[in-house]
């Protein structure tokens, strides 16, 4: 199974698609701890940012669309 990380209308305020799902706003997954112990992403463009819920005004960490599809394939294949 291959997962991709799609664009469609790049451009200021775009929405961008993860596998089919709309994604131009901070999410996290449904699996999250509820205390808020937990990470949330974006996606824009061909990048996709990761951040520390616990400090939504902190750094982020910044991954090409590329290297998380293949992230998630390998997780996926349970390479980890």
């Amino acid at each position: 199974m291959t997962h991709q990380v799609n664009a469609a209308g790049v451009g200021e305020g775009a929405h961008v698609a993860v596998d089919g799902r709309s994604c131009a706003m901070w999410r996290k997954s449904s699996y999250s701890n509820p205390n808020g112990a937990c990470v949330q992403l974006r996606v824009a463009a061909d990048v996709v940012e990761v951040r520390d819920s616990k400090d939504p005004g902190g750094p982020t960490l910044r991954f090409s669309s590329d290297a998380v599809a293949a992230f998630i394939t390998a997780v996926v294949s349970e390479e980890f």
